[in-house]
């Protein structure tokens, strides 16, 4: 599909886009999908129920997994990946928008968590007296440069 032919939509209450390849938000089996993210964008600790990978091909996105002490930046070319349930938040640096490519096997599923992997309280919850956990993102200078185990840096990565 042309790039000009892609067609933007907002991602729920977020303020970030997308723009479906294959399937769409109902699909349950494979789907395909640009998304764009504004500078400074945080998807806050979540989940998915299957597995994807993803590319990113304009800005530098960041990772970071549940237990890691910091975020992986991964700029315009990276891979990376998440199995599906493992709590992870993802983000864009403030240094201008991104766009990532993603490819989810059991389509499009997303469960807002806490840093600790606990269901995140739905809104209204904390005003009933539940504590709200700390955010848990680091600043700049903290970020990983090189990959973990479940990214891969284009640089990195071997063409034969």
């Amino acid at each position: 599909m042309p790039a000009d032919q892609l067609k933007w939509q907002p991602m729920g209450s977020t303020d970030a886009s997308v723009a479906w390849v294959v399937g769409d938000r109902k699909t349950k089996g494979p789907v395909a999908l640009f998304m764009k993210c504004p500078a400074g964008f945080d998807s806050g600790w979540h989940t998915h129920d299957g597995d994807y990978v993803a590319t990113v091909v304009k800005g530098t996105m960041t990772a970071q997994d549940q237990g890691d002490a910091a975020e992986t930046l991964l700029p315009a070319g990276s891979a990376f990946g998440e199995p599906g349930k493992k709590n992870h938040r993802n983000g864009c640096t403030k240094d201008g928008e991104c766009i990532i490519f993603f490819r989810m096997e059991k389509g499009f599923t997303f469960q807002p968590m806490t840093p600790k992997g606990k269901p995140a309280p739905k809104p209204g919850d904390a005003a009933k007296g539940e504590e709200k956990e700390p955010d848990m993102a680091k600043p700049a200078d903290k970020r990983r440069t090189r990959s973990s185990h479940s990214r891969v840096s284009a640089d990195s990565r071997r063409h034969t």
